[in-house]
């Protein structure tokens, strides 16, 4: 269990008597950057979320909306980063899932909140899977039976390693090794094309356009899904520039704005001077929680998925948490 998992744990139950204006007034935070992946119809899970994470439901959703628009208002993009006079939240979306479209959008149009939604250009009109997306595939083909794959096979995969259970084996491929799981599918029969066609996780191009016309920003997530820190300099570049350029080329943008997958944590201040050398004007996000942030036009958004809890309790979770870190002098981030 982690650190902030563990202060978690501690902390929830005083979400409920500490007011967040107190929580407010002492962390000096008057703007929060809130984030989701996916918010389902009803209870109902996708295969490719299913052994990932639990996503909100709509009705989970629409409460978080409340408690944030009861404390705060919301934020367009061309606030962020302004000296606030108000509280306020800027709201965004990762990996451009078809539920934005279908679910989300309609929500926030209704409630009058403006929101960016994160694309990987690879997976745009549903062209390819997220390495993670097709792992929670596999694990549930191998939950529905077990002795598809022998531990020899499984050993094999993960390099001559001891772990017998070929669920955690898949759990632990990443970006780097991907290929595995496409070794995999051929093992355990598992065709990846049918289930994009299928399924269709991933937004359209023409759901991108209706959004945009609605009002929403549309932004870069990296072109494939890595972990950034993972790659040399040269790809962490590349893997934006690209996205963007797809993202000019395709839907006409003009407001550059991208968000880390997985994570910022480790990338250096070189990445950040080099990208926007390319793009002064561009706005990134990255998933520390609430933080304060070295690099200008770089922010820190709060996970909402994380804990499996409401708006209340993880936003002032995020808040204690911050406050605990300062103690320590562990609340800013400064990048190598």
């Amino acid at each position: 269990m982690t650190f902030k998992k563990i202060s978690f744990e501690l902390f929830k139950s005083l979400s409920s008597i500490i007011p967040n204006e107190w929580l407010l007034k002492h962390t000096a935070t008057s703007v929060i950057h809130p984030f989701y992946h996916l918010v389902t119809q009803d209870e109902h899970i996708p295969l490719h979320i299913k052994h990932l994470y639990k996503p909100k439901t709509a009705q989970q959703f629409e409460k978080d909306l409340d408690f944030l628009l009861l404390h705060y208002q919301p934020l367009h993009w061309d606030e962020i980063g302004k000296v606030q006079a108000k509280k306020g939240f800027y709201l965004s979306f990762d990996d451009g899932l078809q539920e934005f479209y279908t679910t989300v959008a309609p929500i926030l149009s209704r409630k009058g909140v403006p929101a960016a939604f994160f694309v990987n250009s690879d997976f745009v009109d549903n062209k390819a899977l997220f390495f993670r997306y097709k792992a929670s595939i596999l694990i549930e083909k191998l939950m529905q039976n077990q002795t598809l794959i022998t531990k020899d096979e499984v050993r094999r995969l993960l390099n001559g390693k001891k772990d017998s259970n070929p669920i955690n084996a898949i759990k632990s491929i990443q970006f780097e090794s991907k290929d595995k799981l496409d070794e995999l599918a051929m093992i355990l029969e598992v065709d990846y094309k049918s289930y994009l066609i299928d399924q269709k996780p991933y937004l359209s191009t023409v759901q991108i356009k209706s959004l945009m016309a609605y009002g929403f920003l549309v932004g870069s997530h990296s072109v494939d899904h890595p972990r950034y820190a993972s790659l040399p300099l040269n790809e962490q570049i590349s893997q934006t520039d690209q996205s963007l350029k797809y993202l000019e080329n395709t839907f006409g943008i003009d407001k550059h704005l991208m968000s880390f997958p997985f994570t910022d944590h480790g990338v250096r201040k070189g990445y950040f001077e080099a990208i926007q050398n390319i793009y002064p004007d561009l706005i990134s996000f990255g998933t520390a929680g609430i933080k304060k942030e070295s690099i200008l036009h770089h922010y820190q958004r709060i996970p909402m998925e994380e804990f499996n809890a409401g708006a209340e309790t993880v936003i002032k979770h995020e808040y204690m948490y911050f406050l605990l870190k300062e103690i320590v002098g562990r609340n800013t981030i400064i990048r190598s």
